[in-house]
């Protein structure tokens, strides 16, 4: 993990990768759609 930056850079770089994919955007656009019927 140190080779990778550390711990810190280790999540962000994770969390960047998922916040990229389609299952994300899908969630987004879902809690989105929640408020505006609220």
């Amino acid at each position: 993990m140190q080779e990778s930056g550390g711990p810190v850079a280790f999540v962000l770089r994770w969390l960047d990768a998922k916040a990229s994919g389609s299952a994300w955007a899908q969630a987004e656009t879902d809690r989105q759609q929640l408020s505006l019927l609220v």
